[in-house]
């Protein structure tokens, strides 16, 4: 089977929720299209509770840098790259 993949647009500088409601949109169509997602590199660093402690330098985060990354991998880990 050849793989496929969804990419979209996301939208940089968003709150927490927004943030998450943009991927969480993403990651269904990609199931329903039966396509892997494509996770984007513009999510609000300063979301994360990291971004304060650490200092984070950067402005556009992947969703690995939220603890709730873990359990969208688990769950779906194989609609997403």
């Amino acid at each position: 089977k050849q793989q496929r993949f969804l990419q979209y647009k996301h939208s940089p500088r968003l709150p927490l929720a927004e943030d998450f409601r943009q991927v969480l949109a993403a990651l269904e169509l990609a199931i329903f299209l039966d396509r892997k997602l494509v996770l984007p590199r513009t999510m609000n660093c300063a979301n994360s509770p990291a971004y304060t402690v650490f200092g984070l330098p950067m402005e556009n985060c992947t969703i690995d840098h939220f603890a709730s990354a873990k359990i969208l991998f688990h769950y779906h880990g194989e609609h997403l790259v």
